[in-house]
Order: structure tokens, then sequence, then C-alpha cells
């Protein structure tokens, strides 16, 4: 009995210690940019995006990690996104994307993750590129 009380609050004090050393990764809704336009953050940390009077956050189809949940805010609201999962999220602001307002988040150490951007970079155009260029020169100080 006092073995299955043990590791009862073994798995509480692990649960408990993997969400305290979560992080909440500001992004804001700069005029017409997210800022900053890339973000590195690890696995379980919140993307807290602030400032969004006028804008919204929307993923781009296909530019999330498979089994990832898409971003969709509300216009003119904070949006908090939970990354539960590894990978490259990339994102924008409909209303916005005239303007070029997109953004990319690093969530983990990807495997692949230089290769996944040149399969963006593949359908990409504007700042979406740009923003992808700068993940990609980006990777390598962030050891991938």
């Amino acid at each position: 009995m006092m073995k299955k009380v043990l590791a009862g609050l073994a798995g509480v004090v692990a649960l408990a210690s993997s969400n305290a050393f979560a992080a909440s990764v500001e992004i804001k809704g700069a005029g017409v940019a997210f800022a900053p336009a890339v973000v590195f953050a690890n696995v379980g940390d919140t993307l807290a995006f602030r400032n969004m009077a006028s804008h919204f956050v929307e993923s781009y189809p296909g530019m999330i990690p498979e089994g990832a949940a898409p971003m969709k805010s509300d216009m003119g609201a904070d949006y908090d996104y939970n990354a539960v999962k590894e990978g490259i999220y990339v994102y924008k602001c409909p209303p916005h994307i005239g303007a070029r307002m997109a953004g990319v988040a690093v969530i983990g150490k990807p495997a692949n993750a230089a290769a996944t951007i040149d399969k963006m970079l593949e359908s990409a155009s504007g700042e979406l590129k740009k923003v992808l260029g700068q993940v990609k020169e980006e990777l390598p100080k962030h050891g991938l």
C-alpha cells in the first residue's frame, strides 16, 4: 500500500515540476507585424499574443506539426496558445497578411528543422519567405 502511495506522489511531483518550468513567450502585435517575428520556445510553453487590437492569429494550413491544434484567435483579443507538440508553427494575421504580418515559432528541438523550413520555403512568398529565411539562419544558434 505504501509503495502505491509513494508511486502516486512521485507522479504528481513529476507532473507539477514539468509544468513549473513552462514559460510564457510574449509575441506582440506591433503595427502590422508580430514582434518578434521569430520565437524559439520549449514544448509546453505558452505563446502569449498581446496587443492584438485590430489583429487575430491563425495558423497556416499545413505549416504546423502534424496533430497539433490549429491556432485561431478572435479579432482584437489577446490569445494564449499552449505549444504541446514539438515542431515548427507558422502563423499569420489574416487581415494584415497583405502587409506581410506573419510569424514562426520553433518549439523544442524538431528533427530535420532545416529540411522542414526548406519545404515551407518552396510555397512561401513575401514576408512569409523572409521570416522563414530568418528562422533558417537562426537554427544553428539553437542547436538545430
